[in-house]
């Protein structure tokens, strides 16, 4: 559970004087977890499904309830500035069909498992990003297009076998920790940033965007510059996993992606430039830039420990059996599809 020492985005808006609220669809974000922090309104209620939540389609839901919140503002005398994070959980495990959308993603040829999972999970981002569109379509309808910062995130993606697994929580490979970063701020030619961005920097830039004191303490940099159009020095992105019996983490570079696995740390090594899809470890032919590339890795993961000594430690939460078996639903407790245990009886900030 994210302890209360930590600093969240919605907490340095309220504190700014913005009106803060969420809706969101998963059992993780709701407020034994820590992660409602500084929402004055919080929308859980679809967190705790009746039904088996795996097989729940919320995106229609969290739309209408976000275009409600929205008709609200445009006729509340209040002018205060406002905040308001959604949290879609669709395009996930288990994966479902929409008649009218999946049958336009059906690949043609053979189709193994991975391929036709796949297909269905590509119709599931695309239902989702209609229901996006109807909050963003209301947004402009109402008038808030032109004084609104408009940020879209994922927080993982999913493998389809590309490298012998299924969904999440298994490698560190770009399938899984490359994800969409969108945002549209006004005064702002629309335009593809090249630099590689991490998910650290959303919080910075965001409050740059609306004008607000970037705290010292925060891991990210803004990426303000970028969205103009100006170069930025290049940098390192980390990624680390430990859940359960799994241990990975990684260092990635705008050309090379190191990846270090399991208790004796073995390294796979990738060059991005010629083998995008990371077909080819190459750590034996570049020795050198595995070296390096490691010393990066572990400089930044030094620093993160001593950052955290500036906040308090996580709290672990007790899960009760139907919480438990929800989470088992979703894929974030039981077994994985190669038969690995993904989690037990208690959870842990950062272990997710």
């Amino acid at each position: 559970m994210l302890d209360d020492s930590f600093w969240t985005l919605p907490e340095l808006l309220l504190a700014a004087g913005y009106d803060t609220a969420c809706v969101v669809s998963h059992l993780f974000t709701t407020s034994r977890h820590g992660l409602q922090q500084g929402f004055v309104h919080t929308d859980d209620s679809f967190a705790y499904p009746e039904d088996d939540p795996a097989q729940s389609i919320t995106s229609q839901v969290i739309s209408d309830k976000a275009i409600r919140f929205l008709d609200q503002k445009k006729i509340s005398p209040d002018e205060a500035p406002w905040c308001l994070w959604l949290h879609y959980f669709d395009p996930h495990k288990e994966y479902m069909e929409h008649p009218g959308i999946t049958e336009s993603f059906v690949t043609s040829g053979d189709r193994g498992r991975g391929v036709i999972l796949g297909d269905i999970y590509d119709g599931e981002v695309r239902y989702t990003d209609l229901h996006v569109g109807r909050v963003l379509a209301r947004l402009r309808e109402l008038g808030f297009e032109q004084d609104t910062v408009v940020v879209l995130l994922a927080d993982h993606g999913e493998e389809f076998y590309e490298h012998g697994a299924l969904g999440h929580g298994h490698s560190m490979h770009d399938e899984v920790v490359r994800v969409p970063l969108v945002i549209r701020a006004p005064g702002f030619t629309p335009r593809r940033v090249n630099e590689l961005v991490r998910q650290v920097d959303v919080l910075p830039t965001v409050l740059e965007l609306v004008g607000l004191s970037i705290p010292s303490a925060l891991a990210g940099r803004s990426l303000v510059q970028a969205l103009r159009g100006n170069a930025m020095d290049e940098i390192g992105a980390l990624s680390e996993l430990d859940n359960s019996n799994l241990l990975f983490d990684s260092w990635r570079t705008e050309r090379w992606k190191l990846i270090r696995s399991g208790a004796d740390g073995a390294r796979q090594l990738y060059d991005l430039a010629v083998d995008p899809l990371e077909t080819t470890d190459v750590a034996a032919q570049h020795p050198d830039v595995t070296t390096a590339l490691l010393a990066e890795l572990e400089r930044a993961k030094y620093a993160g420990r001593e950052r955290a000594r500036l906040f308090g430690t996580a709290r672990e939460v007790a899960l009760t059996p139907g919480i438990q078996n929800d989470l088992e639903a979703l894929g974030y407790a039981g077994k994985d599809e190669r038969g690995v245990p993904e989690g037990g009886p208690s959870e842990k900030n950062g272990e997710r």
